[in-house]
């Protein structure tokens, strides 16, 4: 009966992170990868050919248990969204690129937040555990999106060069501090 309850529920967070997903190209975040234009492909809307807007996230691929081993494996990951994200023809620079790159950046960070979290955790009850992990990845975002937001408002969307530089280092400062946390798998194990 357990078994059932945890697939039940697997089922349902595969389908809430389906929900969430569009049918953008997407970007897997990479240390070795930055952001270009090209990967821009939105279309601004008409008369805001001076600003710009790029979508990222974390997100959660479900992945598989392994009864043997009492654990169940998924990936946590950044993303960025090519089709939803634009930059009009007058924003068109590297400091804007590299501010955006920064906001990608910090979805990584956050990956690597909730891996550090959940990598190697040993739970009691899997079923109320799985109920629980769209929450935690839910309220992984909004810290992200505080924390992006706080960004932007400091480096006054790039435009404030000093305090721009302070946050390109303030971040790749904490991508090294959380680097051991780059592998996207995570394993949790369940307690009989």
């Amino acid at each position: 009966m357990n078994n059932v309850i945890l697939l039940f529920v697997l089922f349902k967070i595969w389908i809430v992170s389906i929900s969430f997903q569009t049918n953008s190209e997407k970007i897997e975040w990479s240390e070795y990868r930055k952001l270009t234009f090209n990967d821009f492909k939105g279309v601004p809307p008409e008369g805001v050919e001076n600003i710009f807007k790029a979508v990222s996230t974390i997100d959660i691929n479900i992945g598989r248990l392994d009864w043997n081993r009492n654990s169940f494996s998924f990936r946590i990951f950044a993303e960025f969204y090519c089709n939803e994200s634009w930059i009009g023809q007058f924003a068109r620079s590297n400091k804007v690129l590299i501010h955006e790159q920064i906001h990608f950046d910090i979805a990584e960070i956050y990956a690597r937040k909730l891996r550090s979290k959940l990598n190697g955790k040993r739970i009691n009850n899997s079923s109320k555990f799985l109920k629980n992990l769209n929450k935690i990845l839910n309220d992984t975002r909004e810290k992200m999106l505080a924390y992006q937001l706080q960004y932007d408002k400091e480096t006054d969307h790039s435009r404030n060069y000093e305090k721009q530089k302070e946050w390109n280092a303030k971040i790749a400062k904490q991508l090294k501090l959380l680097e051991r946390y780059k592998n996207s798998k995570v394993t949790i194990f369940f307690k009989n």
